[in-house]
């Protein structure tokens, strides 16, 4: 089957084809159909810069604006394109190209969810005007699209305080101190898991706000979301009877999002409070040290 344009764009909603195009494209038969799938990230969103980024499907290269390489899950290898899905925060422009020529090129999307059932592509370009979280996946089947829905793997990741940097204070009991750690990858996650350590063995209670405003004795500005009880004095275990306490709480599932702006780099922040529920209350400095671990997933 051949496939002409010429003169005149053709134009179907938002994608524009353009002309003097022409391609062939082989019939196979169905039962030698196979459906291959490559996706960017490899799993959850990325931050995706300002500015152009190309993704070489052939060779699984991502290319992004500084200049780095990146690659996507697998190189299809010859193979085209033919559905793909994307899914970000802010607004971008995509591209989709068969061997260098344009097949057809977006306006600017608005939305934050696209799934396009399209023309045979090897490449696409990504221009944004400003740093979003990003995946994409692009099927060699115009049937792969429910598969690329249904197939976004879970990436886990952890972010940790600094015992020299956060929760150095002395915290008497009741009291709280506040940290605002910037590291996490998409401002939507689910915690499942806390580690802490601490040189002092006491009920600690960490809680979870949704901006570095913290609490507000006003309701509605409160940014409260969550709190857990870390009882480091009952639960908590040493090695050899000596050194720091250790204590290990999993299989949480805390929805937690952060509301503020992402930093210049594109991370977004986790604002944690940490109070002392029981004891005598923390100590300032080394003596009265404390480390957290929290492992999560990015949520779409």
């Amino acid at each position: 089957m051949v496939h002409k344009y010429g003169g005149m764009d053709t134009v179907s909603g938002d994608i524009v084809v353009r002309p003097e195009f022409e391609f062939k494209e082989y019939v196979i038969p169905p039962d030698q159909i196979v459906n291959r799938v490559s996706n960017y990230p490899r799993a959850g969103k990325k931050i995706l810069p300002t500015g152009t980024t190309i993704i070489e499907w052939d060779t699984g290269e991502v290319i992004l604006p500084d200049g780095t390489v990146e690659r996507t899950t697998i190189p299809l290898e010859g193979e085209l394109c033919r559905s793909l899905t994307i899914i970000f925060d802010y607004e971008i422009e995509v591209g989709l190209y068969r061997d260098s020529k344009e097949t057809y090129y977006s306006s600017v999307f608005p939305v934050q969810h696209i799934q396009r059932r399209a023309y045979p592509f090897n490449k696409t370009v990504i221009k944004t005007s400003r740093p979003t979280k990003f995946y994409i996946a692009a099927a060699t089947t115009y049937d792969g699209i429910p598969v690329i829905d249904t197939g976004i793997p879970t990436e886990i990741a952890t972010i940790s305080t600094d015992k020299d940097e956060h929760f150095t204070g002395a915290i008497g009991l009741g009291e709280i101190e506040y940290e605002d750690i910037p590291g996490l990858i998409a401002n939507k996650i689910e915690i499942i898991n806390v580690n802490i350590q601490a040189k002092e063995a006491m009920l600690y209670t960490l809680w979870f706000w949704d901006s570095a405003t913290h609490a507000d004795t006003d309701l509605d500005e409160d940014t409260f979301r969550d709190f857990i009880n870390l009882d480091v004095a009952t639960s908590g275990k040493q090695i050899g009877g000596t050194g720091q306490w250790y204590l290990q709480s999993s299989n949480m599932c805390i929805l937690y999002e952060d509301k503020d702006e992402p930093t210049s780099d594109g991370y977004y922040t986790l604002h944690l409070g940490l109070m002392v529920s029981s004891g005598s209350g923390k100590s300032s400095g080394s003596a009265g040290e404390v480390q957290l671990d929290i492992t999560y997933t990015p949520k779409l």
